[in-house]
């Protein structure tokens, strides 16, 4: 194919992680996950420029290529994988999201040693967590100007177990799915 205007565009989708959470869990429309695989897979054969396919986790994109769609392993002329954020920068990332009302009153340090794994998305699935619990424990507090929530290291501790907690639940039921 003749190099055109769009041969040096990339396009980014970064569903590939939810297109395999939602095929791996069964149950009805199977018909469409296949048609929207087999699309994902027509339009990046026939797009001129370059696509990346995102995946959140080693574990999700081996279920997609292998138990889902073994031809979309087939189309892909590279697979680059991303470490994770090592602890350092998991602190500096705590420090950027958390609302700076924060600084004083988190160990940011210990939130980076406790979130081992985590990537951007994690670390702020957490904090959504802890406000959603700061929210409902003190529903006033949402609404009151000028008051910070209480976003203690106990509720963002309490929230990073439940993000891997989550994390665990998904790899097995994607690993399940893999061995059907």
């Amino acid at each position: 194919r003749a190099a055109g205007p769009c041969s040096r565009v990339g396009f980014c989708m970064d569903s590939l992680t939810q297109v395999a959470a939602k095929s791996s869990q069964g149950g009805g429309g199977e018909k469409k996950k296949k048609k929207l695989l087999e699309l994902l897979l027509h339009e990046t054969a026939r797009y001129p420029g370059v696509v990346l396919l995102c995946c959140s986790s080693y574990d999700k994109y081996d279920a997609v290529v292998h138990a889902l769609a073994p031809t979309l392993l087939a189309a892909m002329r590279a697979v680059v994988q991303f470490e994770l954020p090592d602890e350092a920068t998991r602190g500096r990332l705590w420090r950027m999201l958390l609302p700076p009302a924060c600084a004083g009153l988190v160990d940011f340090d210990l939130l980076a040693k406790e979130s081992h794994g985590f990537n951007v998305a994690r670390i702020a699935n957490a904090i959504y967590h802890a406000v959603a619990a700061a929210v409902l424990s003190d529903p006033d507090a949402a609404t009151a100007a000028g008051k910070p929530l209480d976003l203690g290291m106990k509720r963002l501790q309490r929230a990073i177990q439940a993000e891997q907690e989550k994390g665990r639940g998904t790899r097995d039921a994607l690993q399940r799915a893999m061995l059907c």
